[in-house]
């Protein structure tokens, strides 16, 4: 999705990131955009991420199923169990 800005883990900011579409099977270095080649697949992506955003929410927005945040207070590994 494109962004107004975003800022990295170490916190260092990033400018406008225009809206980018990749096909990963031939060009896995993602040399080439080819969102504009594919309008409809961008499209049905950002239905998708929108749909998502107003369910689990987004960094500037609550979702409308999104759990608040808990603490465990006695965490225990959860380990597979052999067959």
């Amino acid at each position: 999705m494109p962004m107004e800005n975003k800022k990295r883990n170490w916190g260092e900011p990033v400018g406008k990131t225009p809206l980018q579409l990749y096909g990963l099977k031939t060009d896995i270095h993602e040399n080439k955009n080819v969102a504009d080649e594919h309008p409809d697949v961008v499209k049905r992506l950002l239905s998708l991420a929108e749909k998502m955003r107003k369910d689990i929410g987004d960094a500037d927005m609550k979702g409308e199923n999104q759990r608040s945040a808990g603490w465990v207070k006695e965490p225990k590994p959860q380990l597979l169990k052999k067959m």
